[in-house]
């Protein structure tokens, strides 16, 4: 039998996380196809904090999923996160002007090179 509460209580937490913060994802990638404009500026504002907040609760349930062995939950959490990391980057660009898809648009005032899309720094 699994132990009472304490770590399922984590590992589903986690799911449920995992499906808000994807959902959030999906909202927020549509709006960053539209052209940028003072009634969505908001609205992206706090999608991007809300899915910051979850993922950020999502990932310290990542110890509930090692302990559970759930290492597909792990995966998920690590790819959430990394959506997250790019939505938010071209939520960036999109508020500063390059509008539609805002990708491949070189960040003013350029210099100091972003951090490349993939090759994970740690």
């Amino acid at each position: 039998g699994g132990m009472p509460g304490g770590m399922d209580a984590g590992v589903d937490d986690v799911e449920r996380r995992i499906q808000r913060c994807r959902e959030n994802l999906e909202q927020l990638s549509e709006i960053l196809k539209m052209d940028c404009s003072d009634d969505l500026c908001p609205v992206v504002d706090m999608l991007v904090a809300e899915a910051r907040d979850e993922t950020g609760h999502m990932q310290e349930g990542g110890e509930a999923c090692m302990a559970a062995d759930r290492f597909d939950l792990l995966e998920q959490i690590a790819a959430v996160a990394e959506q997250f990391d790019d939505l938010q980057r071209r939520a960036e660009t999109w508020k500063t002007g390059g509008g539609r898809g805002g990708q491949g648009v070189a960040p003013r005032g350029g210099g100091g090179h972003q951090r490349g899309g993939h090759g994970a720094v740690d």
